[in-house]
């Protein structure tokens, strides 16, 4: 695996990536992209403003559930639902240091639904206004023509056959439309028809990754969307070689949960086995979280980044200069140099390995006006290695290890296709 450079992260975000056919049928959890910062929601307490700064979702990692989901609002079109009985867990944090469960929060008017989007709290709906969606495939349909029958920002959403004049919404009311007259005037979303077992193609734009995998990368607005279709044998690399990967029964990815200061999860991004990347945003500040599973791939990674002997071998770094800075823990150094184009570029390198054997590497770069660019932490044990590029803040060891208190594995289950 390639090193990356974060400078063209924010670009990512911007952009909408890969083409993946996904064939919907089952109940999938909501899928929504948080804004590049959450909205807060205000409140009025005794003539002081008070405001959320978080929800999260605090589920022990070994918390075990029964298999029953767990309805936690309703509106006049909607039941929300969580997979599993976690409301109790999802915390609304207020800037007086006071806490709710999301139900309180939702049910005092503290919060509105799309909070939970904002900051990616996952969940789906059950329509309230709907009987059913069905298609009439005894009405007609072509069988050999893809037919787009609507589009978003993200997607275009295709039906595998001509038949969005025989896909029929029915209404409680009574009353009934075509889906794609019920999709314009928006009395039926996209969303409902996974509810209603309508199968359908979502496609993405394709480009060239921007983040050096060398080819085509498939995006996801959340790292659960993502192990849906691994679950579900869409994508080409099974829950099956990923328990083989980690040579046990149960199939795991890391991600990172409970981000301080209103970070949100804003992309995934996956190229095949498990190379994959999710991206944390707050405001202009971006983290892009890597994992390892081997010390091969983190020894990879390593090799190719701004190290002082890395630089020394490089010939188009020109006028090196290396300063050892103070440091209380590890080494820690600074680098100055040329190229034949740019005058005055910098970075620092801090390494060190703790007491619990886990090793932390901090890099930050900046260009020739002294404006930090980017930078990189590397964290390996034998549990947890992984790789996080930053953007928009300076890294320090301090980050480096807080982010290990955020590292979880994601299980799920497996499905045979």
């Amino acid at each position: 695996m390639r090193l990356y450079r974060i400078f063209i992260l924010l670009a990512l975000l911007l952009a909408v990536v890969s083409c993946q056919h996904i064939e919907q049928g089952t109940q999938t959890e909501t899928v929504s992209t948080p804004p590049a910062a959450a909205q807060d929601t205000e409140l009025q307490e005794t003539g002081t403003e008070i405001k959320v700064v978080s929800i999260c979702d605090t589920t022990p990692t070994d918390a075990v559930f029964p298999d029953v989901e767990e309805p936690f609002w309703e509106d006049e079109r909607y039941l929300y639902i969580f997979s599993n009985p976690i409301s109790e867990y999802v915390t609304v944090e207020y800037s007086d240091g006071s806490m709710q469960n999301v139900k309180e929060a939702l049910t005092d008017g503290h919060i509105v639904i799309t909070d939970l989007d904002a900051y990616g709290i996952s969940y789906f709906t059950e329509p309230m206004l709907i009987e059913d969606i069905i298609y009439h495939a005894d009405r007609g349909g072509a069988e050999d023509a893809l037919e787009p029958f609507f589009k978003d920002d993200t997607y275009i959403y295709s039906f595998p056959s001509i038949r969005s004049d025989v896909v029929i919404v029915y209404y409680k009311d009574g009353t009934e439309k075509p889906i794609k007259e019920a999709l314009a005037d928006g009395t039926v979303r996209i969303s409902d028809l996974d509810w209603f077992s309508i199968k359908y193609y979502a496609d993405k734009r394709e480009m060239e990754s921007p983040i050096g995998y060398g080819s085509e990368v498939t995006a996801f607005n959340n790292i659960r969307e993502m192990i849906h279709q691994i679950e579900s044998g869409t994508l080409s690399w099974t829950a099956q070689e990923i328990y083989d990967a980690h040579g046990c029964d149960t199939g795991a990815l890391l991600e990172l949960t409970g981000m301080d200061d209103g970070y949100s999860e804003s992309l995934v991004e996956w190229c095949g086995g498990m190379n994959y990347s999710i991206y944390y945003q707050k405001d202009e500040q971006v983290i892009a979280f890597t994992p390892f599973y081997t010390r091969e791939q983190f020894e990879q990674s390593l090799s190719g980044m701004d190290t002082w002997e890395s630089l020394a071998e490089n010939e188009l770094i020109l006028n090196l200069v290396k300063t050892d800075l103070d440091t209380e823990e590890g080494i820690m150094y600074e680098c100055t140099y040329d190229t034949d184009k740019v005058k005055g570029l910098r970075n620092t390198y801090h390494d060190t390995t703790g007491e619990d054997g886990i090793r932390s590497i901090v890099t930050n770069w900046y260009g020739a006006d002294g404006e930090h660019i980017s930078g990189s932490v590397y964290v390996y044990d034998e549990e947890i290695p992984f790789q996080c590029l930053v953007s928009g803040f300076e890294a320090d060891m301090g980050f480096a290890k807080r982010l290990v208190t955020k590292l979880v594995l994601k299980e799920f289950g497996y499905y045979e296709n």
